[in-house]
């Protein structure tokens, strides 16, 4: 039996995907695909790891030890052909946690800055619940494929003299990894511009297919960009909540430091986090495989039993972004149908700022059996409003 494909026990009282489903959802036992967690056990070096630092007992305030970051630094070297010191890495509770931090580091009340949807829902909270103007640069479709629109940018930037821009890279939901054209177009706007950029990267170790290119490491962008990364996508360790931030430019770390204020570290989750990145590689390997043939599956599955719907095969992550508009139904509509009739918890696409109506994005990352379970439940539910040629709202 594949790894992957273990039975363990996923419907825990403190699991916020499958027993607060039901609840967020307003539904009854239902198959959750939502946020965007594995089902999978991490690497068995991490569990070993925590156990070893259970047993060891005393459970102090923590100190962020130099072998992390040297661990870090290794990693990103070694996975992406990225070189930073480990003095370029600043400790965080959370990818978002570092958003917002960015957010109150590189701009003032009042000043504009630029997220590209539809992108993950905290990136606009960020910005707004901070007393900031939100612009948006909607991505455009090309070829079946989601892109930058880079020349709307340009006019957005002109416009409103934004100075900060939110990237997500690789992209969640639509599941890209930038091409090198795009991130040097973005990179020469941003310098012609005096554009910071704090690079959302967490799901960099999740490439599908392409090379994945940290936007710092291009010319001239490590001095003017922020990026976050974090092991809690790549080895499922979302609950330990622990994240880093790359920031090579002394004043921009500076500022950063500033704004994040004091983060205490938790010790199982440093213990867990050098673990992962010393040891998970041959586990992160075989997950690649295992997501990639889900993604195809996924894929296939739906062009067979619900061929109207536009599924984009992600490049990276392990998030299927699928467009249901073809089947004239709202996003009330879908979201009604999902979790009364399939009983089935996926993303409604207007949890991704703008440019979401009428999409849902589906997380791959469970066992083939229970995706595929998943994936019927959808192409039977909405199949069926298709083959009675009625619209919901006429029922």
């Amino acid at each position: 039996m594949n790894r992957f494909d273990n039975t363990i026990e996923l419907r825990r009282p403190d699991s916020l995907k499958w027993s607060g489903a039901d609840v967020l959802f307003k539904g009854e036992d239902l198959l959750p695909l939502w946020v965007a967690d594995m089902d999978f056990e991490p690497p068995a070096p991490v569990l070993e790891a925590l156990h070893r630092r259970v047993d060891a007992g005393l459970f102090t305030y923590a100190v962020i030890p130099p072998s992390l970051l040297e661990a870090v630094a290794a990693w990103l070297d070694n996975r992406l052909k990225w070189r930073v010191e480990p003095r370029d890495l600043l400790y965080a509770s959370g990818v978002v946690t570092l958003l917002k931090a960015a957010v109150r580091a590189y701009s003032q009340p009042g000043d504009s800055i630029v997220v590209q949807p539809p992108v993950y829902g905290p990136f606009a909270e960020a910005v707004t619940g901070q007393g900031r103007e939100l612009v948006l640069n909607p991505l455009k479709i090309e070829q079946g494929q989601y892109r930058m629109d880079l020349d709307d940018l340009e006019a957005k930037l002109k416009l409103t003299g934004a100075k900060l821009l939110l990237l997500c890279s690789p992209h969640n939901p639509a599941g890209r990894v930038w091409s090198a054209e795009e991130l040097s177009g973005l990179a020469e706007l941003c310098r012609i511009y005096g554009v910071t950029v704090a690079s959302d990267e967490i799901h960099a170790d999740l490439i599908l297919k392409g090379v994945h290119t940290p936007f710092a490491s291009l010319p001239g962008m490590a001095e003017r960009t922020a990026t976050f990364i974090a092991p809690s996508k790549t080895f499922n360790l979302a609950g330990l909540h622990t994240s880093f931030a790359v920031v090579p430019d002394e004043g921009l770390k500076k500022a950063l430091i500033d704004a994040l204020g004091h983060q205490d570290p938790n010790p199982l989750s440093l213990a867990a986090a050098e673990a992962a990145y010393r040891e998970g590689e041959e586990w992160l390997e075989a997950c690649l495989a295992y997501l990639r043939a889900n993604a195809a599956f996924a894929a296939g599955y739906l062009a067979e039993r619900l061929p109207e719907a536009i599924v984009y095969v992600p490049e990276a992550t392990y998030l299927l972004w699928v467009d249901l508009r073809p089947l004239g139904l709202s996003q009330a509509d879908i979201g009604r149908l999902l979790v009364q009739e399939a009983r089935v918890a996926v993303s409604g696409g207007s949890a991704f700022v703008s440019e979401g109506e009428g999409r849902v994005r589906i997380n791959l990352a469970t066992r083939r059996a229970l995706l595929e379970e998943g994936l019927s439940r959808i192409a039977k539910a909405l199949g069926a409003v298709r083959t009675n040629g009625e619209h919901p709202a006429q029922q």
